[in-house]
């Protein structure tokens, strides 16, 4: 190693440097650059491990050099992008040894670690944010304990950790349902998927000091508040489940929460919440203030008239929408069901470009005929088989089209001339049998694709098959092949495919009973016999859920 230009940087600046890195990245650019470098990094005492989404190479660098008295904050995720990550960790470290610790951030790490994670934490001293982000899926791939045992669970290990509670700054969980004894006294900072009207008037009383509150209530009549007195809560994000909204229930809420200066809100309303001259009382102190409302009653043009004067449209700039029941601001406008682009029924913008610049995804299904106005800024196109490829250019910048859905397309259609007016494409998914890509692309190479997605009902595919495939797309980082997969054919694309991080084979029919199984696919327990046999012909570890495998490289 030889002398180098941050050699002559002082200590302190080079540590304030490392602060804007994560650990893998510091030691990845940093390492035997200089020993003046490697003295630095050895004696920093305030890493980032972020193992979100890191590729295997970049975990097991972080694992052979890290001293876990040095990590300040850490991310743990056994999800989709590294399956297997969470078995690895705790074989090689424990969570006490972290003891510097002042943040941790857990995803998905499923059930079968939640024990031995959250026993652990009442020697981390210094934690101050503990955020656990948990599954949103059909298919639970995690695990398969339902959530009534994952509560169950929860319940009995609280009293193990809830001493550690009362120190946090941050708290993030999936539901609340047993921290109804628990005090929070240094709390600013609260997130939960699940909660009711009992934890939520316990909060208002444990809570004093709590300043931004994140959650999905169930809201019941029996409960008289749906948010009780928080009188320094500054930003609420409120899902409102259960009872019907009125503006009454709006305005007590409002009446509890005297310092607010920014509020999102959704549920299923009353049609009396279509008032602006109420809603402008309550929320002239606001900064900001987003809502979408499932409303029932049929709204005309002239409901949202309150919602036109100048507070609205000039003082607050809020403009506010209806469409299919829906009520709600700019903000959740392409938030709506299928994600198409659309013209709201109402709004009170004069201007409707407003609408085509703002939108990011576009669908030929719902849009097959010329657009008024030309969109400049979608990042997500799906196509069916009916679109017209020049109605498409006319309508939508295909410049700027980052990720591309091909549901169902015409067999003489030439995928290779679609792409190329795509360059900005990096992931694909086609419904197609892949034996048949590679004629479709008309042989030609697709370097941009890093994430490739296929479907169809089944496939034997041959290695030279599998071989033309990783030939067009030789840079896929990240692979999805949701159809029926031998193992045999799971490990050529492992084989073929030099640069993946991830990939995921569908080993069984998705089914909604997933007692019946395929009598054609594996079975589960087979599969991960077969799994731990070619093992140690590869370097990659693994996940099975009910329906699939995912492998991390």
């Amino acid at each position: 190693m030889t002398a180098c230009r941050l050699d002559g940087l002082p200590v302190e600046l080079i540590h304030n440097l490392f602060g804007y890195f994560a650990a893998h990245e510091i030691y990845s650019i940093f390492s035997n650059v200089s020993l003046y470098l490697n003295g630095i990094i050895n004696g920093y005492t305030s890493y980032h491990v972020n193992f979100q989404s890191i590729s295997r190479t970049d975990f097991d660098l972080v694992c052979q050099h890290i001293v876990p008295s040095q990590v300040v904050s850490m991310t743990l995720s056994n999800d989709e992008h590294t399956p297997g990550l969470m078995k690895i960790f705790v074989s090689r470290f424990q969570l006490s040894q972290f003891t510097r610790l002042k943040s941790l951030k857990l995803i998905e790490i499923g059930a079968e670690f939640w024990e031995c994670i959250m026993t652990k934490l009442v020697e981390l001293k210094d934690l101050r944010t503990l955020l656990y982000i948990d599954p949103n899926r059909f298919d639970e791939w995690i695990s398969e304990i339902c959530s009534k045992t994952v509560t169950k669970l929860d319940e009995s290990l609280a009293e193990i950790y809830a001493p550690i509670i009362p120190q946090l700054i941050r708290l993030r969980l999936s539901h609340g349902s047993y921290l109804k004894s628990v005090q929070f006294s240094n709390l600013r900072h609260l997130v939960l998927n699940r909660s009711d009207g009992a934890l939520l008037k316990h909060i208002s009383c444990a809570a004093p000091q709590l300043q931004s509150l994140d959650l999905s209530v169930f809201y019941e009549k029996s409960y008289p508040e749906i948010i009780y007195p928080l009188p320094h809560l500054k930003r609420i994000v409120l899902d409102v489940q259960g009872n019907v909204l009125s503006i009454n229930d709006i305005e007590r809420m409002m009446t509890n929460l005297p310092r607010l200066e920014h509020m999102k809100l959704t549920g299923n309303c009353e049609k009396n919440v279509v008032d602006g001259y109420r809603l402008e009382l309550i929320a002239k102190h606001l900064v900001s203030f987003e809502f979408n409302f499932t409303i029932y009653d049929i709204l005309v043009s002239s409901d949202l008239d309150s919602f036109r004067t100048s507070f609205w449209l000039q003082e607050k700039q809020w403009f506010v929408c209806y469409h299919w029941r829906c009520f709600f601001t700019m903000s959740y406008l392409f938030k709506i069901p299928n994600g198409h682009f659309t013209l709201p029924k109402y709004s009170t913008i004069l201007d409707d470009t407003y609408f085509y610049i703002r939108a990011v995804e576009y669908n030929s299904y719902f849009n097959n005929e010329l657009l008024e106005h030309r969109l400049h800024n979608i990042k997500k196109l799906t196509l069916f088989a009916t679109f017209k490829l020049s109605t498409v250019e006319n309508n939508i910048d295909l410049n700027t089209v980052q990720i591309l859905f091909i549901e169902i397309l015409d067999e003489h259609f030439s995928l290779a001339q679609l792409i190329s007016k795509t360059p900005s494409v990096h992931h694909l998914c086609i419904s197609i049998d892949p034996k048949y890509l590679p004629k479709r692309f008309d042989w030609q190479i697709m370097e941009n694709i890093r994430i490739l997605e296929i479907s169809c009902s089944s496939i034997v595919l041959t290695n030279d098959t599998i071989a033309e495939l990783s030939a067009i797309f030789p840079n896929t980082e990240r692979l999805h092949i949701r159809c029926v997969c031998s193992i045999e054919m799971m490990l050529m694309f492992l084989d073929r495919f030099e640069h993946l991080l991830t990939a995921s084979f569908q080993y069984t029919d998705f089914l909604f009973n997933f007692s019946e199984v395929s009598a054609t696919a594996l079975s589960k327990m087979q599969l991960m016999q077969d799994l731990e046999q070619y093992s140690s012909n590869y370097s990659y570890t693994y996940r099975v859920t009910s329906t699939a495998v995912h492998f991390w490289l």
